[in-house]
């Protein structure tokens, strides 16, 4: 099969793209032949080896954690799939594969495919609606009319956690730059800040929870906007959150938490529902080729991607 994958950490020019093994079938799971994957910044972190003291991969390395495809083989056990379904999903981010023309995923980290998403769509959506869906549902326990604050709402996750926000009946804060503005409050957002020529800090609001997806802020410079039960969401680890977290449990009624996305088929079925009964989608800035993923890692790594990248595999 044609898979992209690189043999030691570097720039963009240690990938390659060739001939690979297939993944053999393993129990519990499902071989798929990949239709599209996607793009995010995980990729290339890794790739860099930036993630390397806390992320261990084996190489040569195939990146890639989110896939859409079409099952060809079921492992004997294995229920509600079969030969011939489209499915999506997100394999283990350290373990990757979706770069590549077959793939092999667990039942419990994928879900048959909603009709209403292509392919492509279908793709860009498993690591970025599980997170969303995770850190406001799970983590925040984003509820009815709770204020939710978004920074970084145009990129990947941040896109799809204004609607899953919405959908969860929260007043969405979003905050983007000016090119991004009209897009994100088509998207559900009740406020768009324009970073560019406002600050969010400056607003004099407070928020239930708040999610730094560009991660571009700390609990210690939102603390001010939280409510007394609040809770500050990052996507950088690092010991200064692991501080605040641990110090917050003891002392406060205040949570704050680096997050980390975990594959689940039961969160993948809900992602369908939401799909079906709101409209969420994903929106996909640009679709490659297999053959194009230097390019298209490149393109994340060079930031302000309006949405999600995508590789079209078929």
């Amino acid at each position: 099969m044609k898979a992209a994958f690189f043999r030691r950490y570097g720039s963009s020019e240690v990938l390659e793209v060739g001939d690979r093994e297939p993944p053999a079938l393993a129990a519990g799971g499902c071989l798929v032949k990949v239709l599209a994957t996607s793009v995010n910044p995980i990729d290339w972190k890794l790739r860099r080896g930036m993630l390397r003291l806390i992320k261990r991969i084996k190489f040569p390395f195939v990146p890639g954690a989110d896939i859409c495809g079409e099952v060809m083989e079921v492992e004997p056990g294995v229920k509600g799939f079969q030969v011939g379904d489209r499915v999506y999903g997100m394999l283990d981010i350290t373990a990757g594969g979706g770069c590549a023309e077959h793939a092999v995923i667990p039942e419990t980290a994928a879900a048959l495919c909603p009709e209403e998403l292509s392919n492509q769509e279908a793709a860009a959506l498993p690591l970025v609606g599980l997170a969303a869906i995770q850190v406001l549902r799970d983590r925040g326990h984003l509820g009815q009319d709770d204020r939710l604050l978004i920074i970084g709402a145009s990129g990947g996750v941040g896109h799809v956690a204004v609607q899953i926000g919405k959908a969860l009946g929260a007043h969405v804060t979003a905050v983007c730059s000016t090119k991004n503005v009209d897009w994100v409050a088509g998207l559900g957002a009740d406020r768009v800040i324009d970073y560019k020529t406002a600050s969010y800090q400056e607003e004099g609001q407070t928020y239930n929870v708040i999610f730094d997806v560009a991660a571009v802020d700390s609990y210690p410079g939102c603390s001010k906007l939280l409510s007394p039960h609040g809770v500050y969401v990052t996507t950088l680890p690092g010991p200064g959150i692991a501080l605040y977290s641990l110090a917050l449990r003891l002392f406060s009624k205040r949570r704050a938490y680096f997050f980390e996305v975990d594959p689940s088929r039961k969160d993948l079925e809900y992602l369908s529902q939401l799909v079906k009964e709101h409209g969420l989608r994903p929106k996909v800035e640009e679709t490659y080729s297999l053959g194009e993923v230097k390019a298209a890692q490149e393109r994340s790594e060079s930031g302000g991607v309006a949405g999600k990248l995508v590789l079209d595999i078929a």
